[in-house]
């Protein structure tokens, strides 16, 4: 029995995100057409960056592309090797929640095959439009025998014989009649087929014959009986089918005939045979530009190959046909190794065919000129390409783009004489390539393929072999890796003295070219200004010249000296690593290893806080050049936003200007601020070091389950999950979001009715069952407030309606205008009265700020923010600035939570990220703090996450669509179970530990195997407990 898959609602992002899928999605799983059919609902789920498409604007759907018997190479239909389909839908086509239904007519599968296209939204007027990635499902024959007769194909002549056989056996009258009645059929057979195949008129003028002498054997009674009769036929059907086997196929007489040998009328080419016989003919003919044989077919000149010894057929020749001596291997001697496509990166070049002519940059139409080529529209169909051109002093070239419909749209490059190693095509797109010469003489097809080479991007070689075999022109080894001694004296000559082991040089195919000899073993070599140190290979002798002079042809440079440097040479890899160097020409260090820090400001500028230490800096030779003063030991020095930190050496002062400004020429910068980043001078090191990368590439591993519902942020309260659903941001009752309540097995048990907001972040304070609210969000008007909500757990509302509104006393509200322009994110901080606030909203979080909440009867609001609400045990509506952490920008935060003295966020615009943030407080009590991030992304996910909880002390909890995700804190896993019934851990694990919490205590672990086990009671008593296990 054929299992079917369960069916899914198919769902498509109109951002056309990156989802690691390749270049199409497959429907066919879910949905598929056929030929005939008319009126096929299609429901498709639209998102817009992984939210419910709202179909604002008018949108409505639409679906267009290509239909074709097979797909090509790329697995896409094209202009080329299909139809093009489209239908648009209206706005009664939306069925809400994001998802259409569209009626597809009969015009969508217009033949057996495959559609490959897209869908997408657009207005009526076509002033909007967004689609989708592209998307591909199987069109069915519409035959209505297909897949019922699975007896072999039976031509028609082979029918009427089964026909003729059949009646002659069951026929109840006069054999003659029905040889009467199909020698007439036969007859219709060979007028049929008389002007097709003269092969098969033969055979059927056979099968005629054999008719008249059965008929002639009935007339003489010769077949006496029914019998007989069958058995003559049946003698006659064999012979048939034996002579249909060499006969009467059309492979075999065109075969038959390209073999005949008689000599042939002989014409020029194949224009003068069509002009003298465009109707065809019967006979042989030769043309005598290629030595081929034609023969018509009926309908057509046929080509028939080479005419006897008139030449060889194309493709006929093979490597066994060969001599060792007739091809030569490639080697460094006989190939232009610069120009293959293995030293440009890639395993080939694609074979192009170019035609004359231009094309018009108004509407991209055919222009006949003789100084350009270009390729054909729809056969460069690649992702895209790299383009060589090894004659840039004589050609030119550009690239020409078309839409789905193959309408010009633009040039997509204008006239270049050099190469391009990556140029992307968009998908559904076509491009053709323009070839032409510079100065517009007449251009050589033959000559443009050989110096315009095109490689596809899909086929680029991991590395380039190029790279490794012809970096340089030879390759050196030194004897037992010994190295020479390099050392460099203050008039700026340098001593080299030889390995003690002889140099040995290979050349880039790793033969061996020359061994040094004994005799410069251990010696010195002096090299001034200007002079370099030769590996004469013609002489095999190692010296010094000056660099004008002239050297044997063939020779290698072991090192230069310039200004008391090598840069050029084998051994400046030695000098690299014994002779200290950095761009500026000094070296510096820092007394005692201590180092500068920053702190990131509103403002975009830097606080620079200097070393506790001094500055020693030294020149190329090792000479002390300055000490800076001890003034500057820990002072703090702002650095404006495209400014620059220098040390004058002149007045040995350490001072910002404004990197425009004209600078002493005796200072070097220490660091430069381009919108709070340092990205050069010595301090960059340290900047790099407390900021770290934008973004961490590591994976964490995870386990997942379903979920019914996931929007905003989520929180743990007790053992319940609670799930945050956005109302509008203005508060309207009238436009409500909820508040969905889970145990632990995810079933609901409860629910909040709200008009609280956005919802971003939502964080529980245990201490006091208090629920806190940021409404960060992508509006610039969002305001900037947190939400307290306490004694949330017990709060008296109606079960049908159990409504939390906003304007209620029951909801605490703190705004917040001048530490952030837009709204905030929220979480509870160590202690209840402290919580943090992040900041940032769309642009992405970019720094925290810590707030003490006022409690009771302390009024926070004289020098602080909020109304104080009095006569109150608990929060009373004030709070107080303490400090702001600065770090490095973030995305958009989507959920948030404090545990441990660390702030666990889920952040993304696209790709979901995931971050520790470390805050750290300030060297001086007047300044801000800073924080570090640790962050990580986890696989197979690449919408935006919804909400960061702790759960259970042991996982990260987030949610995506239709899916919660557990990420481990640590090696340890565990959660809470019934006694009895079969646990699966959410990872491969070892160790199982359990803790009985209930009165039954006499407990055992059974392990089922390395992800699921049970735990019994000795007296089969039935209670819970919890456990714990380590992840494998």
């Amino acid at each position: 029995m054929i299992k079917i898959p369960e069916a899914s609602i198919i769902t498509l992002d109109t951002y056309k995100r990156d989802l690691h899928v390749g270049e199409a999605f497959d429907l066919s799983e879910n949905f598929n057409g056929r030929v005939g059919d008319e009126q096929v609902p299609l429901v498709i789920k639209f998102l817009e960056r992984g939210k419910t498409q709202q179909f604002e604007d008018g949108l409505v759907p639409f679906i267009s592309g290509f239909v074709g018997d097979r797909l090509n190479d790329d697995n896409v239909v094209n202009a080329d090797t299909g139809v093009g389909v489209s239908y648009t839908g209206t706005r009664s086509d939306i069925v809400g929640m994001g998802m259409v239904k569209m009626n597809l007519p009969g015009t969508m599968f217009p033949q057996e095959g495959w559609f490959y296209g897209f869908l997408g939204l657009e207005t009526p007027d076509h002033s909007k439009r967004v689609s989708t990635f592209n998307v591909w499902f199987h069109i069915y024959n519409g035959n209505p025998d297909m897949f019922v007769n699975k007896e072999p194909f039976r031509t028609e002549l082979q029918k009427l014989i089964d026909s003729f056989t059949t009646d002659i056996t069951n026929t109840e009258k006069d054999a003659l009649a029905v040889i009467a009645e199909y020698k007439q059929k036969f007859q219709d057979v060979i007028t049929e087929y008389q002007q097709k195949f003269q092969g098969v008129v033969d055979n059927a003028t056979w099968l005629t014959d054999q008719l008249n002498v059965i008929q002639a054997k009935i007339n003489s009674s010769d077949i006496a009986t029914k019998s007989e009769l069958e058995q003559a036929l049946l003698e006659m059907n064999k012979d048939i089918f034996e002579s249909l086997k060499q006969k009467a196929d059309k492979t075999y007489i065109d075969n038959y005939l390209s073999k005949i040998t008689y000599v042939p009328t002989t014409f020029a080419d194949l224009d003068a045979l069509k002009a003298k016989y465009p109707s065809g003919a019967n006979g042989l003919y030769i043309t005598a530009d290629t030595g081929h044989k034609y023969i018509w077919d009926g309908s057509t000149w046929k080509d028939c190959g080479a005419y006897q010894s008139a030449g060889l057929a194309d493709g006929s020749v093979t490597i066994d046909k060969l001599n060792n001596n007739a091809f030569t291997y490639v080697s460094s001697d006989n190939i232009a190794f610069n120009r293959t496509a293995m030293s440009n990166g890639f395993n080939n070049y694609e074979k192009l065919k170019f035609e004359a002519g231009t094309i018009s940059g108004a509407d991209g139409s055919n222009v006949n000129t003789n100084n350009t080529v270009r390729t054909a529209l729809g056969a460069m169909n690649y992702q895209g390409i790299a383009i060589f051109n090894f004659n840039s002093t004589k050609y030119q070239w550009k690239l020409a783009q078309y839409d789905a419909s193959q309408k010009f749209i633009k040039f997509l490059t204008d006239w270049n004489t050099g190469q391009n190693n990556h140029i992307d095509f968009g998908s559904g797109q076509y491009y053709r390539l323009l070839v032409s010469t510079i100065d517009s003489s007449q251009i050589d097809i033959d000559d443009v393929l050989l110096n315009i080479k095109v490689a596809n991007i899909a086929k680029k070689m991991t590395y380039n072999l190029g790279d490794l075999s012809r970096n340089f022109e030879h390759m050196i080894t030194i004897g037992g890796g010994a190295e020479p001694e390099i050392s460099v004296d203050k008039s700026q000559n340098i001593k080299i003295t030889m390995p003690a082991n002889p140099l040995t040089m290979f050349d880039g195919l790793g033969s061996n070219v020359a061994v040094s000899p004994v005799t410069y073993n251990g010696v010195t070599f002096t090299l001034t200004h200007g002079n370099v140190l030769v590996w004469n290979l013609q002489k095999n002798t190692i010296g010094v010249q000056a660099i004008s002079d002239n050297r044997d042809k063939l020779n290698v440079i072991l090192a230069d000296n310039i200004y008391g440097q090598i840069n050029n040479g084998f051994f400046s890899q030695f000098y690299d690593r014994k002779i200290a160097r950095n761009d500026v020409g000094y070296q510096i260090n820092i007394g005692g290893n201590d180092h500068p820090s920053f702190v990131s400001n509103s403002d975009n500028s830097l606080d620079v806080i200097m070393p506790n230490k001094s500055l020693f800096y030294y020149n190329h030779f090792g000479k002390q050049i300055k000490v800076s003063d001890s003034k500057y030991y820990g002072k703090t020095i702002n650095l404006p936003t495209n400014s620059v930190l220098l040390w004058n050496f002149d007045t040995n002062e350490i001072v910002a200007q404004a990197q425009e400004s004209e600078r002493p020429v005796n200072s070097i910068i220490l660091a430069n601020n381009i919108y709070k980043h340092v990205t050069s001078g010595y301090f960059e090191q340290y900047f790099r070091e407390q900021f770290g990368q934008e973004y961490a590439d590591s994976y964490h591993a995870y386990a997942e389950q379903n979920i019914a519902y996931n929007d905003q942020d989520i929180t743990v309260v007790g053992d319940e999950l609670w799930i945050g659903m956005q109302s509008t941001p203005d508060h309207d009752a009238a436009h409500t979001g909820q508040i969905i309540r889970l145990n632990r097995n995810l079933k609901q048990v409860g629910r909040y009715v709200h008009n609280l907001g956005h919802l971003n972040t939502m964080d529980y304070c245990v201490n006091n069952d208090t629920l806190l609210i940021g409404n960060s969000s992508d509006e610039a008007s969002a305001v900037p407030e947190i939400i307290l909500i306490p004694n949330v757990s017990k709060l008296k509302v109606d079960p049908d309606w159990p409504m939390i509104d906003y304007n209620s006393d029951t909801v605490i509200k703190i705004k917040f205008p001048d530490i952030s322009p837009m709204g905030v994110g929220a979480v509870f901080g160590e202690t209840p009265d402290v919580a943090y606030l992040l900041i940032g909203g769309a642009p992405g979080m970019n720094s925290v700020v810590k707030i003490e909440l006022g409690m009771g009867a302390s009024d926070l609001s004289s020098a602080g923010y909020g109304t104080f609400i009095k006569n109150t045990d608990g929060y009373n509506g004030t709070a107080q600035y303490v400090r702001r952490y600065y770090g490095r920008t973030m995305q958009v935060n989507q959920g948030a939570t404090f545990y441990n003295g660390k702030i666990y966020g889920a952040f993304s615009r696209s790709k979901p990220h995931f971050a520790k943030i470390t805050l750290h407080e300030p060297q001086l009590t007047n300044h801000d703090g800073l924080y570090s991030i640790e962050d990580w992304t986890i696989a197979d996910y690449n919408t935006e996450p919804n909400g960061m909880a702790i759960y259970d002390g042991l996982y990260m909890r987030t949610t995506f669509d239709g899916k919660l995700v557990d990420m481990p804190l640590s090696s340890r896993q565990g959660g809470q179970a019934n006694i009895g019934e079969t646990v699966k851990m959410p990872f491969r694990g070892s160790n199982i530990q359990i803790t009985p919490t209930s009165p039954v205590t006499d407990l055992y672990v059974e392990v089922v195997d390395g992800q699921n086990f049970n735990v019994k009671s000795v007296s089969e008593k039935t209670g819970t407990y919890n456990w714990t296990a380590t992840i494998d």
